[in-house]
């Protein structure tokens, strides 16, 4: 598990798939919309597992389609 000076996150997708699992072929349990925030908790290579700040959610979304943003800028934008 790595956590990168960046523990906090955006949606910049209109919809990004959130799966049970780091995997493609894990069942999505939920979906992240565009400008949705997040926590993120943990990281791999092609996956963030993310708790979604509205509701507490936690799932895995592909790290390519987040972006990651510091705590503090964070803070100045919410």
């Amino acid at each position: 598990m790595t956590v990168s000076e960046f523990d906090k996150g955006i949606a910049f997708l209109s919809v990004v798939p959130m799966r049970g699992a780091p995997s493609d072929a894990s069942e999505q349990v939920n979906v992240v919309l565009f400008g949705e925030s997040f926590s993120i908790l943990e990281e791999q290579p092609k996956w963030v597992r993310n708790q979604l700040d509205h509701d507490g959610y936690e799932g895995w979304i592909p790290s390519n389609q987040v972006y990651q943003i510091e705590k503090e800028i964070y803070s100045k934008i919410k």
